[in-house]
C-alpha cells in the first residue's frame, strides 16, 4: 500500500462524507506534518488526486460494498454520525445505547455547574435517538429493546431473561435476585457483604411483590421490547380488573400512534419509544 492509499483510507474512515473530504485531508496533512517522518507525508500534488479518487469512491464504489456504510449530512448531527460510523465499522453483533444521566457528586455534574460543559438539550437527545434508530435499521440491526440493538438472533441472553420475567440470582455486593414472588438486593458495602457471608448473617434486603407490583413490573419491562405486552399473558396471570385497566389506559396511546396492537400484544412504535416512561406510568396501577 503506497503513501497516497494510506492517506486515502485514513480519510475515508474518519471523514466519510464527500463534502468534507478536503477538510479531512487538510487535517490529516497537519497531523502528518507534526507527528510522522517526512517520507510518510504525501506530496502536495497527490492531495488533489486523492480528493478526486475519494469522491469517486464515496459516490460509486462504497454503496456497493456490504461491510462499509457511508452516512451523509442529511442526518444533521455530524459528531453523532461519526461516532456511529466508527462503531458500526467494527462489525459488532450487539450494542446498548443509553442516555447519559448527570449524577450528583460527579465530575460531569461539576463541569456543567461551572458552565464548562453545556448539557444536552432534550430536543438534541431526541434527535440523536432518531439518528441511531434510522442508521442502525438501515444496516441490519434490530432494535429489540429501546436501548438494545443486535444483528439477527444475537439477543443478549442475560437482559432478555430479565425482560421475559425469568428468575435469576444475583451474586456480589448490590446484586439483585428475583424468584417470581419476591425481589431482594444485596448490601452494597464490600467488607460487610464478605463478613456477613462468612458468618452466615443475612446479607440482603427483600420484599414480597404484590399483584399490582408484578403487573407494573411486567408492563414496564415488556413494553420496552419488540415483543411488547401480551394480552394473553395479562388475562392468564391477572384478574379482569387489571386487564380492563390496561385496555382502557392503552387505548389513547394506540390512537395517537405511539403504540400498536399486533398479534394481541401492545408494542411501541418508533415514535412511542420516546414516550415509553410516560406510557408505562399511564398503564401502572398505584
Amino acid at each position: 500500500m503506497d503513501d497516497a492509499e494510506k492517506v486515502f483510507r485514513s480519510v475515508l474512515a474518519v471523514f466519510p462524507e464527500s463534502k468534507r473530504a478536503v477538510e479531512g485531508l487538510q487535517k490529516l496533512q497537519h497531523v502528518f506534518d507534526a507527528k510522522t517522518p517526512e517520507k510518510l507525508i504525501p506530496p502536495q500534488d497527490k492531495i488533489q488526486e486523492i480528493k478526486i479518487e475519494l469522491d469517486r469512491y464515496i459516490n460509486t464504489i462504497a454503496p456497493t460494498l456490504p461491510n462499509h456504510h457511508v452516512f451523509y449530512e442529511d442526518k444533521t448531527d455530524k459528531s453523532t454520525i461519526k461516532n456511529l460510523q466508527q462503531m458500526f465499522d467494527l462489525q459488532i453483533d450487539h450494542f446498548s445505547a443509553y442516555a447519559l444521566t448527570v449524577e450528583p457528586n460527579t465530575k460531569l455534574n461539576y463541569l456543567i455547574k461551572k458552565k464548562k460543559i453545556k448539557p444536552l438539550s432534550e430536543s438534541k437527545s431526541e434527535n440523536h435517538f432518531k439518528i441511531l434508530q434510522e442508521i442502525s435499521s438501515e444496516i441490519g440491526y434490530k432494535q429489540y429493546e429501546i436501548s438494545n440493538f443486535c444483528r439477527k438472533d444475537k439477543f443478549a441472553l442475560h437482559n432478555t431473561s430479565y425482560w421475559e420475567d425469568k428468575i435469576y440470582l444475583g451474586i456480589g455486593p448490590s446484586a439483585h435476585s428475583y424468584n417470581g414472588e419476591s425481589r431482594r438486593w444485596n448490601i452494597s458495602n464490600n467488607l460487610k457483604y464478605i463478613t456477613f457471608i462468612n458468618s452466615g448473617e443475612k446479607y440482603f434486603d427483600e420484599e414480597i411483590l404484590s399483584i399490582n407490583q408484578k403487573y407494573n413490573e411486567y408492563t414496564l419491562t415488556s413494553l420496552r421490547t419488540i415483543w411488547g405486552i401480551s394480552l394473553d399473558y395479562l388475562e392468564n396471570n391477572f384478574d379482569k380488573m387489571i386487564t380492563s385497566h390496561f385496555k382502557k389506559n392503552s387505548r389513547k396511546w394506540i390512537e395517537n400512534e405511539n403504540a400498536i396492537l399486533e398479534n394481541n400484544s401492545l408494542k411501541l412504535t418508533n415514535k412511542g419509544m420516546l414516550f415509553a416512561d410516560a406510557i408505562s406510568s399511564d398503564l401502572f396501577i398505584i
